[in-house]
């Protein structure tokens, strides 16, 4: 059986293995996008919230203009020295889903 890999790095250690097709950037057709995307990240709860599980999803969407960031949650505490490591998080999502 061959299993294909699609959307590595193209350092991946997927080029390593038997039997699998790798699709690097290089590799992948050019009428092959990403769509979208969709992240989904969690944290320990947080004090003020006993009970609350902290997960997010982040996923990408595209209504004709480029892709943005849609942010679903329950709830997700970031404090005051989290807040550039937290936009950079979100940075690194559109990234990925840009390509």
């Amino acid at each position: 059986m061959t299993v294909a890999a699609l959307f590595a790095r193209a350092d991946s250690i997927y080029k390593t293995l038997p039997d699998v097709e790798v699709y690097d950037m290089e590799r992948m057709p050019a009428d092959i996008t990403l769509e979208e995307a969709k992240f989904v990240f969690s944290q320990p709860q947080d004090s003020c919230a006993a009970g609350v599980g902290n997960e997010i999803t982040i996923s990408t969407a595209d209504a004709g203009g480029g892709k943005f960031l849609v942010i679903e949650t329950s709830r997700w505490a970031v404090g005051a020295d989290e807040i550039d490591d937290f936009a950079a998080l979100l940075r690194a999502v559109l990234t990925k889903a840009e390509g």
